[in-house]
């Protein structure tokens, strides 16, 4: 799967692409770090699976808030920018959605973006929130 990942990201225009496999919460996903020139050259992580923060209420599936999550020997905080999860979107957005292959051909999916402010690189994700956010550490091993 991984190199199917890959190479579909280069088909999208990402550069640097690489496999990886990440560890959030106990949780093992597959995944891709890459830089996107469509987002002024963003490093990003494409990861399959559901969205790490997901808990339910009753039937429906919700998400926490206010968490970011660091990498060891990376000084950034990284955020999830978006995510595809058909459950979400009919909690949040009362839509039915279906996954379409040339766009999520992975189904459920997650992607992560490092916080990084063109001149300010000691800027964390909450510097200017009236509270921190929860931070979580995750492993990202090249795979």
């Amino acid at each position: 799967m991984q190199e199917q990942l890959k190479r579909w990201l280069e088909e999208c225009g990402m550069q640097d692409v690489q496999p990886v496999e990440v560890l959030i919460d106990g949780t093992a996903y597959t995944g891709a770090i890459y830089t996107n020139p469509h987002h002024g050259n963003q490093s990003m992580m494409y990861v399959i699976g559901d969205h790490p923060l997901l808990y339910k209420k009753g039937r429906k599936p919700y998400l926490k808030r206010r968490v970011c999550f660091t990498i060891d020997g990376d000084t950034r905080d990284w955020y999830i920018a978006c995510y595809f999860h058909p459950g979400l979107v009919q909690t949040y957005f009362k839509q039915t959605v279906q996954a379409k292959p040339e766009h999520q051909p992975f189904g459920n999916n997650f992607i992560m973006s490092a916080w990084d402010i063109p001149g300010k690189p000691d800027d964390k994700i909450d510097s200017y929130e009236p509270k921190p956010y929860e931070r979580r550490r995750i492993e990202v091993k090249a795979s």
